[in-house]
């Protein structure tokens, strides 16, 4: 029953705070994809650490407001990719493709193929 408890919690806290602003007065909010800088897999932090928390805290309360998302490039820091995550309304995922293509157009957006990977 815990875990049935913590999981209504993190989604009605998901929900306040992702859900409700989209609903009631953004069309889309846009965030970093993860919550550290790019780094090599082999530095990537331990699944459920203390530091997988910093680097997942802006993609687990989209998840668990069933809002959809999507990333996108967003250039590079020392030779890695770093992306967005567009977040749009519930239901609504045509138009955040629509938006995330024009936004992708954008100076700034769009892949950028690492040095030394030609």
């Amino acid at each position: 029953m815990d875990y049935f408890h913590a999981f209504e919690s993190a989604t009605d806290a998901a929900n306040r705070a992702v859900g409700v602003p989209l609903q009631t007065r953004y069309d889309f909010i846009l965030t970093p994809t993860l919550g550290m800088l790019p780094m090599p897999v082999e530095r990537v932090p331990a699944f459920l650490g203390d530091e997988w928390a910093r680097y997942t805290q802006f993609v687990l309360p989209v998840t668990f407001s069933r809002s959809p998302a999507i990333s996108i490039p967003a250039g590079l820091h020392d030779g890695l990719p770093v992306g967005v995550q567009l977040v749009g309304r519930f239901a609504q995922e045509y138009e955040l493709l629509d938006f995330a293509e024009e936004l992708e157009k954008m100076p700034g957006f769009g892949f950028q193929r690492p040095p030394g990977l030609d």
